[in-house]
């Protein structure tokens, strides 16, 4: 929102409150018509929001219906069972490689506390 039209409305506000007529009418106009703005604009933001929530959600949808959990999980079985079969062919290689990624997790996770 741009600022002219907050503090036109701040100033708006505050004329209603130090207006003082015998009546009371006229500083009760001015905060019906202060109240009045200030509702169209929240439900103009609103709707603004929800339609960047909708836009939002029907990209989220678009980019999720190519994704294909059947194939995902095909391509992970595969890849388990490479890596189980080059585990089996070179048990040791597979043992010094697990303590090798485990040391350089430790030292990642330990970061510098020392």
């Amino acid at each position: 929102m741009p600022m002219d039209s907050e503090s036109s409305d701040t100033d708006e506000f505050a004329e209603a409150l130090s207006a003082t007529d015998g009546s009371g009418a006229s500083a009760a106009s001015r905060l019906r018509s202060a109240r009045a703005k200030a509702e169209n604009k929240l439900r103009e933001a609103r709707r603004a929001a929800e339609e960047m929530l909708r836009s939002g959600a029907d990209t989220l949808n678009a980019r999720t219906q190519d994704f294909d959990a059947d194939e995902a999980t095909r391509l992970f079985k595969e890849a388990w069972a490479k890596t189980r079969s080059q585990i089996e062919a070179r048990p040791v290689t597979a043992a010094f490689a697990g303590l090798g990624l485990g040391f350089f997790i430790g030292v990642i996770v330990a970061g510098g506390r020392r």
